[in-house]
């Protein structure tokens, strides 16, 4: 099994005010994970390289009780709830590194199933 970091983050320049964004997640008491405002801006050479981003900070706190894949659809959910005209799953590579078998479900890429259940819709 691949190493967790014990930290990383992530955002986007049209994410507006990186303070809010936290709360709705640190809401859903995720286990093993809370998430705290950030902006930062990227390397040159990496997504939205030299563009001030704002969003999350994801500390581990609890790797043995973390799940990677809910945390993933958490944040996906949250995107596409607060930011569904800028983000899509289309435009992330965070479905490909979800699904495990390396196949594309488009039907539920598509309709955005995996965010509404998450997000309890």
């Amino acid at each position: 099994m691949a190493p967790i970091r014990r930290s990383k983050q992530i955002g986007a320049p049209w994410i507006d005010g990186a303070w809010r964004w936290p709360a709705p997640l640190n809401a859903r008491e995720l286990p093993g994970v809370r998430f705290y405002p950030v902006s930062f801006t990227p390397a040159a050479g990496q997504k939205f390289g030299g563009e001030e981003c704002h969003g999350v900070f994801l500390l581990v706190t609890d790797r043995d009780r973390l799940r990677p894949v809910r945390v993933g659809l958490e944040i996906a959910a949250a995107l596409v709830k607060s930011y569904g005209a800028q983000f899509t799953l289309e435009q992330s590579n965070s479905v490909d590194r979800l699904e495990s078998d390396g196949r594309k479900d488009s039907r539920r890429r598509r309709t955005g199933a995996d965010c509404r259940i998450v997000a309890g819709g």
